[in-house]
């Protein structure tokens, strides 16, 4: 297919976007749904073979590397990995809510939450990412209080197909879904709805 032949040129021709695209797209597994027969499955390992290839000029690739060991259940690298990339956002999130496997540290957690309150007063407008951070610190705000749209939010985030923020965790989503539909969001009632329908993330209704 063309896509692939010419994105494996520029990657083989030493273009390291290329290579974080190609470690990105096996992360997600995102040209399944675009491209007849030539549809990368999901496939974590070949993500981390990508990813290794273009860590040390991208830090994008990094942090995807990071997330991707982390689904191989490599623990101990995916947090160094993500650690080089500071990774703020995944490593407060990964320690605040234990996720993929981990037990919740709130020593931990608070310390990253400490170091994103220090980003949003030093620069509030700086970047794209930065913004999507301080928008995290203002919804953990209303997490904490039990807010449905909060919580829904957060749910959706441990969804993230991207190598870059939250880390995919589909059973960690659907729990914090559950709590959102405690707290009376509909929203949530009609995802999980859907979810048991179609047999997403869930055994399926029968």
């Amino acid at each position: 297919p063309n896509y692939f032949h010419y994105l494996d040129m520029a990657h083989k021709g030493g273009l390291e976007i290329a290579t974080a695209h190609l470690g990105s797209d096996y992360y997600t597994g995102r040209l399944w749904d675009r491209l007849d027969r030539y549809k990368p499955r999901r496939d974590f390992r070949r993500a981390v073979s990508y990813f290794e290839q273009c860590k040390d000029v991208n830090n994008d690739c990094m942090e995807g590397l990071g997330l991707s060991l982390l689904q191989l259940g490599e623990k101990e690298k995916a947090i160094k990995a993500l650690k080089k990339a500071d990774a703020v956002v995944t490593l407060w999130v990964i320690y605040q809510f234990g996720s993929n496997g981990f037990n919740k540290n709130p020593k931990k957690a608070n310390s990253y939450k400490s170091r994103l309150d220090q980003l949003y007063k030093k620069d509030p407008k700086s970047t794209y990412l930065l913004i999507r951070e301080i928008h995290t610190i203002l919804k953990f705000s209303k997490l904490k209080k039990g807010d449905g749209d909060a919580l829904k939010e957060f749910a959706f985030g441990f969804r993230n197909p991207n190598p870059t923020g939250f880390p995919l965790d589909l059973e960690l989503m659907v729990k914090l879904m559950k709590k959102a539909v405690k707290a009376k969001n509909a929203d949530a009632a009609e995802t999980l709805g859907s979810f048991y329908l179609e047999g997403k993330n869930v055994r399926r209704d029968k």
